[in-house]
């Protein structure tokens, strides 16, 4: 996306305008999440982590109320945000994990969120 959306066949296009902002915000909440998962902020990294799944669900909904995109914009344009969704996805049950750890958890609870 970051690269595709310079082109000049994709600059114009309303998927773009769309998701540029969504697009904004998941990058600006994984830096933070880098940031604090790094330094083991682990309450923090998970907000941060809620932010960038936030972010993903509201830029694909944004995409798929754009009608009529090409072929060409579905694959370089919007079908990676549904795989780095699904990554986000499995990466925040994960997060989840870690915090419940972190926190001291009850190995039931534990359990629950495995």
């Amino acid at each position: 996306f970051a690269i595709c959306q310079m082109l000049p066949a994709f600059r114009a296009s309303v998927l773009v305008q769309r998701v540029t902002f969504w697009w904004c915000a998941a990058c600006i909440f994984q830096v933070l999440w880098s940031f604090f998962f790094a330094q083991e902020l682990i309450t923090l990294a998970f907000l941060c982590m809620l932010g960038i799944l936030g972010s993903l669900l509201a830029l694909v909904y944004m995409a798929d109320d754009v009608e009529h995109i090409t072929a060409e914009e579905f694959w370089l344009l919007r079908a990676p945000f549904s795989l780095h969704l699904g990554w986000i996805l499995a990466a925040t049950a994960v997060n989840a994990s870690v915090l419940a750890d972190a926190s001291r958890a009850t190995p039931a609870t534990l359990l629950t969120l495995a």
